[in-house]
């Protein structure tokens, strides 16, 4: 919790260097019951980035409903849709002082250090805070006071579904996971037929292909002698998503084969969805 862009409380639960509690099973009621006061009290704003998420968890384990007014997240893409909205990036813009600090919680988990993940999280919480004050001038000198409120009264809502859960027909699930599968084979099969074994041998213990991205960075860029792609970050040859858009309209010859790869991508992505395990909600 953070009351100021300079003071905060990180109140530990158990040490997550060795799940060991923190507290006696006393102690840690009273300290749960007293933070739910706080957060559902009448005149308490709370202001959170990207706080669905952190909702979620009051919910589950305090059934308790933090009085939520600002998210950081959501006040800055109101302002600059389509821009990037992480924390790091909010802070870099609006915060006074500035330093990237977002890997001292890897850092801490790597040297089961529980003082630096603490620490980390007072740095959350007071770089939100900065942020909301930062943000709200923002918001008034582009005259996004109504539209803001609108998200925000939005966003409420959106967490009652979210609460409650979803219902599942699990027999349908079933019956489209059947149907995926059976795509997919087809596409797969029409993707070998495009690239026989007198063209690309079949690598033993390798993936296909499609789903090897240097096996697909050697055939578009040393077999085919197409016009190299490369990652705008890294530099180096890429055959991800925007590779194989750009080769489609520099290549019309090249089409249908780049068209088959996308939706097979977009299929094989998809069926990762459905099968994910289902939450208890």
């Amino acid at each position: 919790l953070a009351w100021s862009k300079h003071d905060a409380i990180c109140i530990p639960i158990f040490y997550a260097s060795t799940f060991e509690n923190y507290w006696t099973v006393e102690e840690e009621i009273q300290i749960l019951t007293t933070l739910r006061k706080l957060l559902e009290h009448p005149n308490v704003a709370i202001t959170g980035q990207n706080f669905f998420y952190d909702y979620q968890y009051f919910f589950l384990y305090m059934q308790c409903r933090p009085r939520w007014k600002h998210d950081t997240m959501i006040a800055h893409n109101t302002c600059f849709p389509g821009t990037d909205a992480n924390l790091n990036h909010i802070s870099s813009l609006y915060c006074d002082w500035h330093m990237y600090w977002k890997d001292d919680l890897k850092e801490s988990t790597s040297d089961g250090d529980d003082v630096k993940r603490w620490t980390y999280n007072c740095r959350d919480t007071v770089t939100t805070w900065e942020a909301t004050v930062a943000l709200w001038d923002v918001i008034k000198y582009y005259h996004q006071e109504e539209q803001y409120a609108i998200q925000m009264v939005r966003s409420n809502a959106i967490l009652e579904p979210m609460l409650r859960g979803v219902l599942v027909d699990q027999k349908k699930r079933s019956d489209e996971m059947q149907t995926h599968f059976d795509t997919l084979q087809t596409m797969e099969a029409g993707l070998v037929a495009c690239m026989p074994e007198s063209v690309w041998p079949v690598q033993k213990k390798a993936a296909p292909w499609y789903r090897s991205p240097s096996q697909l960075a050697t055939i578009f860029y040393e077999e085919l002698g197409l016009e190299p792609v490369r990652d705008r970050k890294t530099k180096q040859l890429t055959t991800n998503d925007d590779a194989i858009s750009k080769i489609k309209h520099r290549y019309p010859e090249f089409r249908n084969l780049m068209e088959r790869i996308e939706q097979f991508r977009t299929m094989a992505t998809f069926g990762q969805f459905l099968g994910m395990k289902l939450s208890p909600d």
